[in-house]
């Protein structure tokens, strides 16, 4: 916070205090404070301007208060706020539809739920009762992250996640991700599902080998082993195609959506066929709040965005420019180790703690995100303009030779 005038810092102060004595302090924290955003802009409550590469933890995907997203929520919002799922709703139907249309044919039906933890769960509990009580093993994979409740975080790799939590669910076995050999000496007669991110997000933006995915698919069908493929974040064009296993020429068998579906409302979404959703009875599960009519409206607003404006491929395009540039202008730079990516999905790995790193990148009006302590990540909105992207790259220059 050395960069605050004493000005700000009174300002600063009274949030910091207020968010200090009344909310957990389980959250790491940076000395800003956000008030409002348009596109990939954040401003804080001086009014500072900063380019967003945080993008609400890829929750931004088409850009802070898109204005058709804000209008199909205002009208929503007059309209009909909460409709539990004992009865039927126009704007969930429509919005059950529209993902039946742009998932691959099998997967046909959707729960909906409030957050990427839940669509994980739903998941293991689909599975679990699909395949039966003698099929009751997952296995997950080293540095991947899919949630911090009980069954998410079993599957989940980080230890300091997990340690005060024990005993978690005891039926996880992890592999080594892109190690196919090490997936196959884990399953056994009792492996109901494998659990997995196409690219490791929060494990470092990690992209394995191309066989990698192709190969866990013919296992798992190989073995009558179900798919499950966690899309929260590389879901619905950050990747540079819709959808990430898309890459692969793969499907999973079940796939957990959340983070930018509805362009920062609140919303999960766990899909699968037909054939394993009928093994689910009344009762087995259930959200109230799962598919409310705002999170629906905003989900359909945002989905219509992305593929009217194929977004997506935007995101290849862009991305593959962000990346040829970073590289190009950073990677020799004695503390860079890697740049990597794919899509407007990108890391920078580096020899150092970037703590330090991210607090200057405030003071340039740069907000980033972290994978680990020495890895920048970075999740702009797809809307994001190149000229954008050029000032992240000169800022982070600037930041580099200082």
């Amino acid at each position: 916070m050395y960069y605050f005038t004493k000005e700000i810092m009174v300002i600063f102060l009274e949030y910091n205090k207020l968010e200090d004595n009344y909310l957990p302090k389980i959250f790491p924290r940076r000395p800003v404070v956000i008030t409002k955003g348009e596109n990939e802009f954040l401003w804080d409550i001086n009014g500072k301007k900063y380019i967003d590469c945080v993008g609400g933890n890829g929750v931004a995907l088409i850009g802070h208060c898109h204005p058709k997203v804000v209008s199909e929520i205002k009208r929503q919002a007059e309209q009909l706020l909460i409709c539990p799922t004992i009865f039927y709703n126009d704007i969930r139907a429509k919005l059950a539809e529209k993902i039946a249309n742009i998932t691959p044919k099998s997967l046909k039906r959707s729960f909906f739920s409030n957050s990427g933890t839940e669509t994980v769960e739903c998941a293991l509990k689909l599975a679990m009762k699909y395949q039966g009580p003698e099929k009751n093993e997952f296995i997950a994979m080293k540095g991947g992250f899919h949630g911090r409740t009980m069954g998410s975080l079993s599957a989940t790799w980080k230890k300091k996640y997990k340690k005060s939590f024990s005993p978690l669910l005891n039926n996880f076995k992890h592999a080594e991700f892109g190690n196919i050999d090490s997936v196959k000496s884990l399953i056994t007669d009792k492996t109901s599902a494998i659990i997995t991110e196409i690219i490791l997000g929060e494990g470092g933006v990690i992209i394995p080998d191309s066989e990698f995915h192709k190969q866990l698919r013919e296992i798992c069908t190989e073995k009558d082993i179900l798919l499950i493929i966690d899309e929260v974040q590389t879901g619905l064009g950050r990747t540079g195609k819709l959808f990430a296993f898309q890459h692969y020429g793969i499907e999973p068998d079940i796939l957990c959506l959340a983070k930018g579906t509805a362009g920062g409302v609140p919303i999960g979404i766990t899909i699968s066929s037909d054939e394993i959703f009928s093994s689910m009875k009344q009762g087995d599960h259930y959200s109230t709040f799962g598919g409310n009519p705002l999170a629906c409206a905003a989900a359909l607003a945002t989905l219509n965005v992305i593929i009217e404006d194929k977004l997506f491929e935007r995101s290849k395009t862009l991305g593959k420019y962000f990346l040829d540039e970073l590289i190009q202008s950073l990677e020799n730079h004695r503390i860079i180790r890697e740049i990597r990516g794919k899509g407007l999905f990108v890391a920078i790995e580096t020899r150092l703690r970037i703590k330090k790193f991210l607090l200057r990148a405030i003071k340039e009006g740069l907000l980033l995100l972290t994978s680990g302590i020495s890895t920048i990540r970075m999740l702009p909105p797809l809307t994001i303009s190149k000229a954008s992207l050029d000032e992240v790259i000169r800022i982070l220059n600037v930041i580099l030779k200082k």
